[in-house]
């Protein structure tokens, strides 16, 4: 009887340990306070079709790390003039091949607007896309995003994009530095044609597997930005 009651607890302990080192939904909501704009108050919600695996991963990066299909929607408002955005889509990595699919559909106060996303995962860690917008001629455009674990929790996350247009060039680079799975510090630079030029720094900690926040700061040519970020998964 008592190997039995033995047997039952242990098999509980790790029942829950599986299920704290995984996921399926996350709530996010944040504030962003800019001088160029009102402040912006905004909500999101993120849907997995199957559970996120968290263990031995970074925390911030374990979905991107899965490969993880998934639904979501977020809105922001602009406190000063009231205008409303709001966004619904969905992420699909095509099972065994390397191919990754997007697409969003925006509506705000004034236009309801769609964004389709190809893209291709040829490494693990990796994923490289371009994107179309509705009524927007298409211009060059990549967006590369590579994680890579560098073991005892350290990790480093590296992102890129480039939009080619007709007569300008924005780039931005950025990265993050993963002092454990649930802390990181970043630091992004972006350019617009050698014209204006943005900084931020950021930083993101999980205080559980569950609870998380997030702050950054952006100097920019003309005005800077303060952004905060808390969420919640479960």
């Amino acid at each position: 009887m008592i190997k039995k009651i033995l047997g039952v607890a242990v098999a509980l302990v790790v029942s829950n340990a599986a299920i704290a080192d995984s996921y399926r939904t996350e709530i996010t909501a944040g504030a962003t306070d800019s001088d160029a704009t009102d402040t912006s108050l905004d909500l999101g919600i993120r849907y997995h079709f199957q559970e996120v695996d968290t263990s031995g991963k970074p925390l911030a990066e374990a979905a991107f790390l899965n490969k993880s299909s998934n639904v979501y929607a977020k809105t922001a408002n602009i406190a000063g003039d009231g205008d409303t955005a709001t966004t619904a889509g969905v992420e699909f990595y095509l099972p065994n091949t390397m191919f990754y699919g997007g697409f969003d559909v925006t509506k705000t106060d004034d236009n309801t607007s769609w964004t389709a996303t190809l893209g291709v995962t040829p490494i693990d860690g990796l994923l490289v896309t371009t994107s179309y917008e509705e009524d927007v001629d298409y211009d060059l455009n990549l967006d590369a995003k590579y994680v890579t674990t560098l073991g005892n929790g350290h990790a480093i996350n590296l992102e890129a994009n480039v939009i080619d247009g007709e007569e300008d060039v924005l780039w931005s680079l950025g990265g993050d530095y993963y002092l454990s799975n649930n802390t990181s510090l970043g630091l992004a630079f972006s350019d617009y044609t050698g014209n204006d030029t943005d900084v931020t720094v950021r930083g993101r900690h999980f205080f559980s597997n569950e609870f998380f926040a997030g702050a950054s700061f952006t100097a920019a040519d003309n005005n800077d930005t303060i952004a905060l970020e808390a969420g919640l998964r479960f």
